[in-house]
């Protein structure tokens, strides 16, 4: 196999890593954020939208494709990645200290 696939297996390897553990760790921020009474519903109701912005994605990603090439593709999907980890690194104030 080419140097070149094994790399790029690694790296997709790597993203679904990251992509599997930003999604456990949103139930768990969805567990803090609504109140007992509420939070099935919450936790249901923001997975929901995740689901649909998943959907939406693949088609945005085809109108940047068509709009701006490949360069402006992945120029945005840098920016989308580095607006998710501050938004990430935010959340640690919103989750009270044990």
């Amino acid at each position: 196999m080419a140097p070149g696939v094994v790399a790029l297996m690694i790296g997709f390897a790597l993203a679904g890593f990251g992509i599997n553990a930003t999604q456990v760790g949103a139930y768990t921020v969805g567990a803090h954020v609504y109140a007992t009474d509420v939070r099935s519903s919450g936790v249901g109701a923001a997975a929901g939208l995740g689901r649909i912005g998943g959907i939406l994605s693949a088609f945005a990603g085809g109108a940047l494709l068509t709009w701006f090439g490949g360069p402006g593709f992945f120029v945005a999907l840098s920016v989308v990645v580095v607006l998710t980890l501050a938004g990430i690194l935010l959340v640690r104030k919103h989750i009270p200290p044990r």
